[in-house]
């Protein structure tokens, strides 16, 4: 399997895909639209839940950025990798529980035994030093988004198993280089119906944000009028949640700090990635020459 895993996915890390940036920008705003107020769906669990209100309120509002383009032909390859498996590929999926129907679509079921999750994101940390791109993380050693693990382990609650692997694609810095890697890891469940009835009725009762990092990255940001609305970190530590967040907060600065190089760098190839000469959006324009990327923005002007 590993083997298999390698061979196919050194073939395939420079992405050319066979779904273009216009096809999965339009299956992205399909799948966000189709949600709708009668349910819940699990993932609006794990964040802020005035996000909902603000989705509802401006559907055509989305936050389409390079890792969920590159999410999506990171997808592509599962199926290549389980090719003599029973597969099913986001399927979705309601469950009601009490008053409440959640609905929740796995990236990919096994032989309806096995979840698998992809997460694709700009960099990723690891306690000791790597050799190799392909990560069997059995020690723990890659710095995970909590909320990852989370996802899975309730995709993994709701339809009554035990086993799910988390597919992270990220880059990091080994032999000298800034590298695309895989990292595969197991996670085997631990929340119970009861963990996800108490995600359910926080999610009603509070509309604070659950991490305030959220708002800074929130595209209804500007248009945002949540009384909780973070301007800045400024957490109270009168709740101990709150202080678990600054603990989390302050342990994952630190092990980023001497990375912010790497992470800068990373987002550069990934911006040489996906433009060749020039593109353009709302706020600005990006030019590659030489190798060099020149971002122009209304009425300034900086190079990187």
């Amino acid at each position: 399997m590993l083997s298999l895993i390698k061979k196919l996915f050194r073939k395939t890390l420079n992405f050319n895909s066979m779904l273009s940036k216009e096809n999965i920008i339009k299956a992205y705003k399909d799948l966000m639209i189709s949600r709708d107020n009668t349910t819940i769906h699990l993932t609006e669990l794990l964040y802020c839940p005035y996000k909902r209100t603000m989705r509802l309120k401006y559907p055509d509002i989305q936050n389409i950025n390079l890792d969920i383009l590159e999410g999506y032909r990171f997808e592509e390859l599962i199926p290549k990798i389980f090719k003599d498996c029973k597969i099913s590929h986001n399927k979705r999926y309601k469950k009601q529980i009490d008053n409440e129907i959640i609905s929740f679509t796995p990236d990919f079921i096994i032989e309806d035994k096995i979840v698998i999750e992809c997460k694709n994101t700009s960099f990723i940390h690891f306690t000791k030093q790597i050799d190799d791109w392909l990560i069997i993380d059995n020690e723990n050693i890659a710095i995970v988004p909590s909320q990852y693990v989370i996802q899975l382990m309730l995709y993994l609650t709701l339809l009554e198993l035990d086993l799910g692997y988390l597919f992270i694609l990220s880059n990091t810095r080994f032999n000298n280089k800034l590298r695309k890697v895989l990292v595969i890891k197991e996670i085997k469940n631990q929340l119970t119906i009861e963990d996800v009835k108490k995600l359910i009725k926080d999610f009603k009762e509070n509309i604070k944000p659950r991490y305030d990092w959220e708002c800074k990255y929130c595209q209804f940001y500007d248009l945002c009028d949540n009384e909780f609305k973070f301007e800045t970190s400024n957490l109270s530590l009168n709740d101990k949640s709150n202080l678990d967040v600054i603990i989390e907060e302050y342990v994952q600065s630190k092990a980023n700090l001497e990375t912010m190089k790497d992470k800068i760098k990373a987002l550069e190839y990934k911006i040489k990635q996906n433009v060749k000469e020039n593109y353009e959006n709302e706020k600005y324009k990006v030019k590659i020459r030489n190798k060099a990327i020149r971002i122009e923005k209304k009425n300034s002007k900086f190079k990187k």
